[in-house]
């Protein structure tokens, strides 16, 4: 795990060696708001969650265009232009410096500058506010440097670099080369244009997706454990970023996560403070990913001092890093102890009791608020509740007061009502929570005795039922006198 020191020496030597790279690629003379980098060099900083950076770019080229209004459905390419706009077509070169994975892009936001050490963030379509992205998806798919067998591939990897991206540049911005330009670019763009307004497009590309749940979380400096925050979606990642916090596996502290613990999607995480607080605080989770072209990147504001950045989509298929993190915020915690006291003749027979805190401001998630006395102590120890906000108002309640079948709750005191947390307190805030019980009355339960005559208590067959058995008797006797009689005079019927 790199936690602290470590993780604080290695951002502070990757700062500079990525300054280092801006600087001696910061290219001199800058063109002006479409080209790649910025006419000051930009100062790059630790993005908690930045997954690519700028590194540089290639088959540099000049070309000169105007910006003009694309329609709902954009018109075949313009045969003229104007020479307004003075710009530089190029392959932008990303990277990601923890795991070392690299990929390529294009601008898709003419008007906005960028620079080395720019750092950028998966973005969905929706997010990036560009239009046409299905055609621009097209392109990237079907021309350099994804696919090397297309209809300008006899062009050098310049020309065919700055036909792409001008080719993008007209459906995200309306921008058209100027008439003077190189022809053979402009009869490129033309072409890969027309290709992909015939094609109709493509959609966007699935996405790989990783997130926890929640992204942010206050923790208490005195070092309860907080949680559990829920792993989302379809990456397995690591940790690979720890400031301030321990990361485990089990709300008891006993499974610490390391860099090399995989950590699937619908994994629950606790964390813990360990200090020191630092402009940003808490942890990271990283998982590789195989990414298509027509990716969108959007600017992380936190990985340099530009206020923005253009936006970039990805020029071909790579395996890139997808990160998610909880960022943390350090508060200054106190404590509350509850004393039960059990009396009442009825004591020992009580049923579960749940003592509960009510603060304001509330307990961040993870930070326990209830607890359970078992059934029938009576010498309960205190109960002591932490990791509530220093200057907390906070209440005591008995959701269940141990009242049952047994017992009745004759009377509760809870002193005192209302307490304040103190942090700097040498022991916890007290509150007395007294119960006396007293034992249900039994009612006596009168015997039953039979009424008279009811014939209950005597033996023998009931009056009733004996006379229609005799009368039964009496019938069958009959029947079979008769038949004897029947017999004797020889007259049995067949």
């Amino acid at each position: 795990m790199r936690v602290e020191q470590e993780r604080n020496h290695a951002f502070a030597v990757r700062g500079l060696l990525v300054a280092a790279v801006s600087s001696a690629l910061i290219l001199v003379g800058a063109l002006p708001a479409a080209a790649i980098y910025t006419p000051e060099p930009v100062t790059p900083q630790a993005g908690f969650i930045t997954e690519v950076t700028i590194t540089g770019s290639q088959y540099a080229s000049n070309v000169t265009g105007e910006l003009t209004t694309l329609g709902p459905t954009p018109a075949p390419y313009p045969a003229t232009g104007a020479s307004v706009e003075a710009v530089s077509p190029q392959l932008i070169t990303i990277s990601d410096p923890t795991t070392g994975a690299t990929g390529t892009a294009y601008c898709i936001d003419f008007s906005t500058e960028t620079g080395v050490g720019a750092g950028y963030a998966i973005g969905e379509w929706d997010e990036s506010n560009v239009p046409h992205l299905t055609y621009i998806n097209y392109i990237l798919t079907n021309y350099f440097p994804f696919d090397t067998t297309n209809p300008i591939s006899a062009l050098t990897p310049a020309q065919q670099v700055a036909a792409v991206q001008t080719a993008i540049w007209y459906f995200s911005d309306g921008f058209v080369l100027a008439t003077g330009t190189d022809p053979v670019v402009r009869n490129a763009t033309a072409l890969v244009v027309q290709d992909a307004l015939d094609s109709g497009g493509l959609p966007e590309p699935t996405l790989p997706t990783l997130a926890i749940d929640p992204a942010t979380a206050e923790v208490p400096v005195s070092g309860e454990v907080v949680g559990p925050f829920t792993v989302t979606g379809n990456v397995t990642g690591t940790l690979d970023i720890a400031l301030g916090v321990e990361v485990f596996f089990d709300a008891a502290a006993t499974q610490p996560v390391t860099d090399a613990d995989p950590i699937p999607p619908g994994t629950q995480l606790w964390a813990r403070w360990t200090g020191p607080d630092l402009p940003i605080n808490g942890f990271r989770i990283t998982g590789v990913a195989s990414l298509t072209q027509g990716t969108v990147y959007l600017y992380d504001p936190e990985s340099s001092d530009l206020d923005e950045a253009q936006k970039l989509v990805l020029a071909q298929t790579a395996t890139l890093p997808v990160r998610a993190g909880v960022r943390v915020t350090p508060y200054a915690a106190g404590a509350l102890s509850v004393t039960k006291t059990i009396t009442g003749s009825g004591a020992g027979l009580q049923g579960d009791i749940t003592i509960q805190i009510d603060c304001t401001p509330g307990l961040p998630p993870g930070i326990p608020n209830t607890a359970v006395l078992p059934a029938g102590v009576t010498v309960p120890d205190p109960i002591v509740f932490t990791g509530i906000p220093d200057g907390a108002s906070c209440t005591v309640s008995e959701p269940a007061n141990g009242a049952n079948a047994a017992v009745t709750l004759t009377t509760q005191t809870i002193e005192p009502a209302t307490v304040t947390i103190d942090a700097e307190a040498p022991a916890p805030v007290a509150v007395t929570v007294t119960n006396a019980y007293e034992p249900v009355p039994v009612e006596p339960v009168e015997p039953v005795v039979p009424a008279e005559g009811s014939g209950l208590a005597a033996s023998g067959l009931d009056p009733a039922v004996g006379a229609l058995g005799f009368a039964g008797f009496a019938l069958l006797a009959t029947g079979l006198l008769i038949r004897l009689r029947r017999a004797s005079a020889g007259r049995i019927p067949r």
